[in-house]
């Protein structure tokens, strides 16, 4: 009983923000937009990921809910006065971006109030249901929701996701597309040039496929391997090339590191998206990847370059890496022009969501 007091009072003292400052907040955004999107705040790494996808598609209209990782901070009670004033701001469309469970409540205040414009982006996939069993319920209750009318529309960021919900639930979906916004004078951080720096900033779920970028990583000559933490590469023998950088505060942070490597590696069994692809390129830094998120589609000379096609296999990848490092005459602004198309195909994407 004490203990979970001291928790309670921990969270409401580190992460909970009043509820009349986030109602200011809410406020200041109607006051230049007419649709909200809402996301869940990051706690250290958790939601991280949805947040920076959030910001890209609506810079300037995203509102963070303070939460303890997935759970909320705030009450029943304080969770229905937030939706009655959400619903006085009269915005023509809410969007929720990610769905801690306690979004469901929000969801079914605004419909009781009458409001009809709910829209939910989902971030993840069919693959990671079979990580987490949350995933799957959560998956369901969103789908309920809009089989019940309470959600107007609905966004899957994973290729084919949209369809695939459409004909098994009749639910009307859209694919989502993320917009990358890199920002302006990210200063690489300055690494030994007299070695390659190859960067693996993933974690060490089955589908991130870590274990083989690293090995292939650690093949190249002459080679420092960049990530996250150590997930325990002792048998690789080669632990003294393996530097990490656990944890930033700063999401220009991270940029520094991406910036500053010869090559980044994103290749995995499953992806949603992948946006550490996109912000390496978007930093004239190629990214070897898979071809599970729909990244390349729109350039196949890219394509060809840069997604390992036997992605399970750690020699075929450091194959792929020299093969790259390679080519003395890459040119890095195709990369970035290669994101500004994609970001003009999130912006298409997010406007059909927005007005179908």
């Amino acid at each position: 009983m004490f203990r979970k007091l001291r928790e309670q009072l921990y969270v409401n003292n580190h992460f909970k923000l009043p509820l009349n400052e986030l109602i200011t907040r809410l406020k200041s955004i109607r006051n230049i937009s007419d649709v909200l999107a809402i996301c869940p705040q990051p706690t250290e790494n958790s939601w991280r990921g949805v947040l920076t996808a959030t910001t890209g598609l609506f810079p300037d209209s995203t509102l963070q809910i303070p939460q303890y990782y997935s759970h909320s901070v705030y009450t029943n009670v304080e969770l229905k006065q937030f939706a009655i004033e959400l619903n006085q701001c009269k915005f023509q469309k809410i969007v929720f971006s990610g769905f801690p469970f306690y979004f469901q409540s929000i969801i079914e205040y605004l419909w009781e109030f009458g409001f009809r414009e709910t829209h939910v982006i989902y971030h993840g996939s069919f693959s990671s249901n079979r990580e987490d069993a949350v995933t799957t319920k959560m998956l369901y209750t969103i789908l309920m929701l809009a089989r019940n009318g309470k959600i107007n529309r609905l966004g899957f960021v994973k290729k084919g996701m949209s369809e695939t919900i459409e004909r098994l639930t009749g639910v009307k979906a859209t694919h989502i597309r993320l917009f990358t916004n890199v920002p302006q004078g990210i200063k690489p951080i300055a690494f030994d040039n007299n070695c390659t720096n190859i960067g693996v900033f993933t974690h060490d779920q089955y589908r991130k496929n870590i274990d083989n970028q690293i090995a292939a990583a650690l093949m190249v000559q002459n080679a420092n391997v960049h990530t996250r933490r150590n997930y325990d590469y002792a048998y690789t023998f080669s632990e003294n090339r393996l530097i990490y950088h656990p944890y930033f505060n700063s999401y220009n942070e991270f940029l520094s590191l991406l910036a500053g490597m010869s090559v980044n590696l994103y290749i995995s069994f499953s992806e949603c998206f992948g946006q550490v692809i996109t912000e390496s390129m978007a930093l004239g830094v190629p990214c070897l990847a898979s071809d599970n998120s729909g990244i390349f589609d729109f350039d196949h000379d890219l394509k060809s370059l840069l997604v390992v096609k036997e992605f399970d296999d750690s020699h075929a990848i450091c194959c792929q890496i020299e093969n790259l490092l390679s080519e003395a005459t890459f040119d890095k602004e195709r990369l970035k022009s290669y994101v500004k198309l994609l970001n003009s195909k999130a912006r298409e994407s997010v406007s059909s969501f927005l007005d179908d």
